[in-house]
């Protein structure tokens, strides 16, 4: 077994409590940005991953470092959590869609921002945390699924719905102004190949896959292309599609018929 030089908490955050009463529920999701880290992590680093909405936090241990996944629905929840942390010595950075969208605003409440897609920074994170250099921020140019890896074994043990989550595109065409897809990848979709795509889920072999692209169909001849392949897996699936979908009734049979 390797000697594990750095350990590292991740954290995926609740929405907090009222009354005294974290709020948990026994519908959870798995969070994939905890797979992306696992997926680029060297053995030599220990991962001790934390989800809020099933378990309790561990504020006594010390680490190295401490990761924090933040959403705008999750962020005072996030600041709280950075604050007990730091209070008692141990170092925090801040990613996700909202330290992404609101750097300075993060900045307040941590050692070291992320700004864009976690699996282009964290090799940086890690190399500076080795050498004792951590940055006060580190950014990707967010150009699509540069060293994507996953690790699921992060999960183990740990009660989620049984629906695979993966991802096969990033980004959307449109800009709508409820929607902060847009702002945070800005014009362009980006794609992972399609056969990477179909042997992620005969590995895994799930009863039902959710797709977690900003929007499936954004590309519809890359779409059609998927559903294609998707048909001969046998399998149910979800994901998130903009409504032009519907204009086409023989887009919509391909759809149906992939699953």
């Amino acid at each position: 077994m390797p000697e594990h030089n750095l350990h590292i908490a991740l954290i995926k955050p609740s929405l907090g409590e009222q009354r005294g009463r974290p709020y948990r529920t026994p519908a959870v999701l798995e969070p994939m940005f905890a797979a992306l880290i696992a997926g680029q992590t060297s053995d030599d680093v220990r991962l001790h991953f934390f989800d809020e909405r099933l378990e309790n936090l561990d504020f006594e241990a010390d680490y190295d470092l401490v990761v924090i996944s933040v959403e705008t629905f999750t962020a005072l929840r996030s600041y709280q959590i950075a604050a007990e942390f730091r209070s008692r010595g141990n170092r925090v950075l801040l990613g996700g869609f909202h330290a992404t969208l609101l750097p300075e605003e993060a900045a307040a409440h941590a050692d070291s921002v992320a700004i864009g897609t976690v699996e282009e920074i964290w090799p940086a994170v890690l190399a500076d945390l080795k050498s004792g250099n951590l940055q006060a921020q580190y950014c990707s140019p967010l150009r699509g699924f540069k060293n994507f890896a996953v690790d699921r074994s992060i999960f183990k043990d740990k009660k989620y719905l049984p629906v695979a989550l993966i991802e096969t595109s990033r980004g959307c065409n449109f800009n709508c102004n409820f929607c902060s897809v847009h702002s945070f990848y800005g014009n362009s979709v980006c794609f992972r190949p399609i056969d990477e795509v179909i042997g992620e889920i005969r590995a895994l072999a799930p009863k039902f896959v959710f797709f977690t692209d900003d929007n499936i169909v954004a590309a519809p001849l890359q779409a059609r292309k998927l559903f294609r392949q998707l048909g001969k897996l046998k399998i149910r699936w979800a994901s998130q599609a903009s409504i032009t979908s519907a204009a086409d009734p023989s887009f919509l049979d391909e759809m149906a018929a992939s699953g």
